[in-house]
């Protein structure tokens, strides 16, 4: 049983969580400090008399967030599934590495963008997905894993496809638009666009001066090199990159305001 004191104590030390702003969680933390091991699977309990402590109403869908949250981290959202494997990264990710070996039989000109497309507009939708250069798919299909799976934890599978067809098709297709003669090869669109995606709410707390779990310097690094390797190998476009990172930033902002923290 919880002593008279333990609210007291709950209290006070939910007033040391630093300001976070998802209660769940703030609440799971309580819970986990001050129950037994024998309660700790029933958190809803005692969830109930520290809900007390804090004057809060004693609302059923706050209970429900409380359970919830003691096995759910802050970061993740009601989108993504923590324990869930990424499947749609994986599936992407493997399709990319293949591309490498798919070029070893199969000539560029016949898959990819290489020049006017000639109404073939299939090809920006293959382009992103193949690979003459070895260096380049490392760095871009790294980026696509990494950041598509943590997108995927996020907000789940359907954000990570769509963010990867618009940064990898459709900054192909924008490419083979503006430019004469266009070639475009890899996805370094798409990883830009996932990339870019997954910053937007730390780059939003960082301006508001707040605290923020990521590591931008870090991916301030990585989309440095995808940005910049068109300089690197003709594959790489920079219209289908630039183009990336811009529907990456748009998306981001987009469920920044749908799933605020």
């Amino acid at each position: 049983m919880i002593g008279r004191e333990r609210p007291r104590r709950a209290k006070r030390c939910l007033l040391r969580t630093g300001g976070r702003h998802d209660l769940g969680h703030d609440l799971a933390q309580v819970v986990v400090r001050l129950v037994d091991d024998d309660l700790a699977a029933r958190a809803v309990a005692p969830g109930k008399e520290v809900l007390d402590a804090l004057q809060l109403p004693r609302r059923p869908q706050i209970l429900g967030v409380l359970s919830q949250a003691v096995q759910q981290p802050p970061g993740e959202r009601a989108g993504g599934d923590a324990l869930a494997r990424p499947w749609a990264t994986i599936v992407l990710t493997t399709l990319s590495l293949f591309g490498l070996l798919f070029l070893q039989v199969v000539d560029r000109v016949d898959v990819a963008v290489v020049g006017p497309v000639h109404g073939e507009w299939w090809r920006v939708a293959v382009s992103p997905f193949v690979y003459g250069d070895v260096w380049y798919q490392l760095a871009a299909v790294l980026a696509i894993a990494v950041y598509g799976w943590l997108l995927e934890r996020r907000h789940g599978p359907l954000v990570v496809v769509l963010l990867f067809a618009l940064g990898g098709a459709g900054g192909a297709a924008l490419a083979v638009v503006v430019e004469s003669s266009p070639l475009v090869l890899g996805g370094n669109g798409a990883a830009l666009a996932l990339l870019c995606a997954w910053a937007v709410p730390d780059i939003i707390r960082r301006a508001r001066g707040e605290d923020y779990e990521g590591d931008l310097l870090g991916t301030a690094v990585i989309a440095a090199v995808l940005l910049l390797m068109p300089a690197a190998t003709l594959e790489a476009d920079p219209v289908a990159g630039f183009a990336g990172a811009a529907v990456g930033l748009l998306v981001g902002q987009l469920l920044a305001r749908v799933h605020p923290d």
